[in-house]
Parts: structure tokens; C-alpha cells; sequence
């Protein structure tokens, strides 16, 4: 497999990925498992496994992410307008996160999460003091959301929306193997819509709400730039307590090889809020290509190209649309 993101440059590995679309008249979702081992160009190693399990009918939802990952990024500080020069983050990173969801009613859902994180990690630069996260952590979260999601699709939707508002609650472990005694708090607003247009289209739009504090640690806050939303930024190019950040993306029919082959176009704007901020807005935008392997799933393989500010771009390889 070949990938690539700017944070990591090109990416090599091996991805399984596996699908299930149950023969029956109750609408179930597909189920789905994921492995990947990757190595970049930059000297990073990650390797997870994820799974997503549907009962008949959607009435019950598991599902469990496990990543490994020795994870080296640039940390540039906090706010909307920091320097270009960057500090050196080393993380090596253990994370398991267990999701249970119930439905209420239709598509009306409740969840709840399970999420522990152990981290080793070394933050270069004199800077560094004070600075959550720095030399490491473990942090354990637990979360609880209701969900409303009515998408024909949950690889590639072409209608239909999602509201998705949770709240969590965790601990922070020290390097020194004290707990922290400041009770973190994150509070998470996602809406999504999906409209057909003409002739086969899909307009999608998204934006998405995170604000926290408690002293969460520097990676585990809002991040601008991820192949799903800001694209066009390094990964944590920009960082704070709280964003917010929408997008827009239009996407062609899949009719070219034998319906399989589809383009998209998308912008972005985010606005960091914090401290550390200015009110500086951060677009992005791009394009790519749509590959469907599974036209009966619409399991789906992307390709995007996309700009920030300040001179960013990234080029993105992926599998499923972005939202």
C-alpha cells in the first residue's frame, strides 16, 4: 500500500481491509474491519487495527480501534500564528478505544466510549517546560453522546445527515506516575449533510465544533490539519484548546471505468479559539479522484491535493471519503 500525508511524506505498508453487507430487508450497515502497518519517509511507524460491527437492523453498534504507533511530528507551539521554526515531538503511543452504541428510536443513537492512551514521549527544545504532554502521559477518557444519523452510506453518503454532540471526561497520568488532579473536560459538536444534485452529485458539508480543558495533553487537543478535515495543513501545523471548523465538497458520479472512477472538489475554513489566538481564519482547499473498490458498499479509495495558508499543501491517499 502507498500512502501519503504532509505530516509523514510518503507513506509504505500493508492495509487489509474487509467488508460485510448483510442480505436482508432491515437496512443493515456493512461491517468492516481494518489493519494497517505503515512506515513513512519521515521515520514513522504505525500500526492499527479497527473494527466497526452492525447488528441486524443497526440496533447495536461495536466499535474498537487499537493503534501502536512511534509517531515523530513538529510541535510549532500554541495558537493561530506561531512561528515557522518547530520543536520536535517524539511520541511512541499505545491507544485502545471501545465504542457502544444502542438505538433510540430511528436512527436515534446513544454512545458510549472507553478510551486508554500511554504515551512515551520526548518534547525537544528549551521550551518544552510546562507544556502537557511533554515528556509523556497516560490518559484514560471516557465519553458519552447521542447520535442522529439518517446517511443512505456510511463510506461514501450521497444523502441524508448526521448530528453527533458528546461529552468527555477523563484523568491525566504524569511521567512521574502521579495523577493529575484537574478533571478534563472536552465538549464535541459534528454535523454533517449530504445532498444528491443533477445528473449523480454529491454536495457534501460538515462542520465540526471541539472545545476543551483540564489541561489536556499538546496532542490530544484541537489539531489543524488530518487527511479528513483541514486538509492542506501539516498535522498540528496549528493547535489549541478549541476550533471551529467547517468544509464543502462537491463530488461527481462514480461513471468512468465502469462506474468506479470519480473526482471531487472541496474548501475548508477553521478558526482556532484560546489563549494563545487572534480570530486568524485558516482556509483550505483541493481537489482529488474517487476510486470505488466495492460498488455495493461504495468502499472507496481517494486521492486529494490540497493548499493552506502560509505556503502549506499536502497530498493525501486514503480509503473512504473524508467525512
Amino acid at each position: 500500500m502507498l500512502g501519503s500525508a504532509p505530516e509523514t511524506g510518503g507513506q509504505f505498508g500493508l492495509a487489509v481491509f474487509r467488508t460485510r453487507q448483510p442480505e436482508d430487508s432491515l437496512g443493515t450497515r456493512p461491517s468492516s474491519i481494518i489493519g494497517n502497518a505503515i512506515a513513512t519517509s519521515k521515520g514513522q511507524q504505525r500500526a492499527f487495527v479497527e473494527y466497526d460491527g452492525w447488528t441486524p437492523g443497526n440496533e447495536r453498534r461495536l466499535q474498537v480501534l487499537a493503534i501502536a504507533s512511534k509517531f515523530p511530528l513538529p510541535f510549532y507551539g500554541y495558537g493561530d500564528d506561531t512561528p515557522d521554526e518547530a520543536q520536535g515531538y517524539e511520541p511512541t503511543t499505545l491507544d485502545l478505544s471501545v465504542t457502544r452504541s444502542r438505538k433510540r428510536g430511528d436512527a436515534l443513537w446513544r454512545y458510549v466510549s472507553a478510551r486508554v492512551v500511554a504515551t512515551r514521549a520526548n518534547l525537544q527544545g528549551a521550551e518544552s517546560a510546562g507544556i502537557p504532554g511533554a515528556d509523556g502521559y497516560g490518559l484514560g477518557l471516557l465519553t458519552a453522546g447521542r447520535i442522529r444519523d439518517t446517511r443512505d452510506n456510511i463510506f461514501a453518503p450521497s444523502r441524508g445527515r448526521v448530528l453527533d454532540l458528546s461529552v468527555s471526561a477523563g484523568l491525566l497520568r504524569e511521567p512521574d506516575q502521579t495523577i493529575n488532579p484537574n478533571t478534563l473536560l472536552r465538549l464535541r459538536l459534528d454535523w454533517r449533510a449530504y445532498r444528491p444534485l443533477p445528473k449523480g452529485g454529491v454536495l457534501a458539508s460538515q462542520v465540526n465544533i471541539m472545545t476543551s480543558g483540564g489541561g489536556f495533553p499538546l496532542d490530544q487537543i484541537a489539531l489543524v490539519g488530518h487527511n479528513t478535515l483541514n486538509r492542506g495543513y501539516t498535522m498540528g501545523r496549528y493547535r489549541d484548546e478549541g476550533m471551529l471548523a467547517s468544509q464543502l465538497e462537491w463530488r461527481s458520479p462514480t461513471r468512468a471505468m465502469n462506474g468506479r472512477l470519480g473526482m471531487a472538489a472541496f474548501g475548508g475554513l477553521a478558526f482556532l479559539f484560546g489563549d494563545s489566538d487572534n480570530g486568524r481564519p485558516l482556509p483550505s482547499g483541493g481537489a482529488g479522484l474517487r476510486f470505488r473498490l466495492d460498488p455495493r458498499t461504495r468502499s472507496t479509495i481517494r486521492v486529494d491535493y490540497a493548499k493552506g495558508a502560509s505556503r502549506q499543501s499536502g497530498l493525501y491517499v486514503a480509503f473512504n471519503e473524508a467525512f
